[in-house]
């Protein structure tokens, strides 16, 4: 993954946290993800796959958190 890419995703999972409006704790646990991997990632220390943010953003939009999923990474 280039470090473009990597960026993305940091920045992507962020975002979809913060329409939430949980912590990194609520937020990890909604999906049953460690605070501590919620927070790697969104650092960039770590690169959730995509198919996890995918996976996210779909739940996220049937929760009604978000008007639709992206599907971008």
């Amino acid at each position: 993954m280039t470090k473009d890419a990597k960026g993305m995703c940091t920045m992507r999972i962020k975002e979809l946290r913060k329409k939430t409006g949980y912590t990194q704790t609520q937020f990890g646990a909604l999906f049953g993800i460690p605070m501590r991997t919620i927070q790697d990632w969104e650092l960039g220390y770590r690169t959730p796959p995509e198919y996890v943010i995918n996976m996210i953003e779909e739940l996220l939009y049937l929760k009604g958190y978000i008007s639709t999923p992206s599907m971008e990474i």
